[in-house]
């Protein structure tokens, strides 16, 4: 007869979840990492100041991910990057939370191209 930890070894070897990888698995599929409101708010062509957080597991205590929580929503960009600067000069010391403004812009990518040497193939 095999001891917990024993069969929890040849469960992971063989290729079988562990019960906290599957408390974690349920955990993640239960959770919605990012709030419909950004979304809703999004549809309606609003610039949208969200916030980010560390979503930890209810179950496991494990890391998750981030967490995107709709903060305010703004008719204009500016409006929106005046609210995401008073939001952040607001903010404590050592938070380790973060914010940000969607849609995000698009950043310009120059187009570069390479000579055929360099191709490994």
């Amino acid at each position: 007869m095999l001891t917990l930890a024993e069969q929890e070894h040849w469960d992971h070897e063989l290729g079988a979840a562990s019960e906290l990888q599957n408390a974690l698995s349920l955990s993640r599929m239960e959770q919605q990492l990012r709030d419909p409101m950004i979304d809703n708010s999004l549809s309606h062509g609003k610039h949208v100041v969200v916030t980010t957080y560390d979503a930890f597991c209810p179950r496991t205590d494990a890391a998750m991910g981030q967490h995107e929580a709709w903060h305010s929503e703004h008719d204009t960009r500016e409006e929106a990057e005046a609210e995401l600067e008073r939001l952040r000069s607001e903010t404590p010391e050592g938070y380790e939370g973060g914010a940000h403004i969607e849609p995000r812009q698009a950043t310009p990518v120059e187009p570069t191209t390479e000579p055929d040497d360099l191709v490994p193939f």
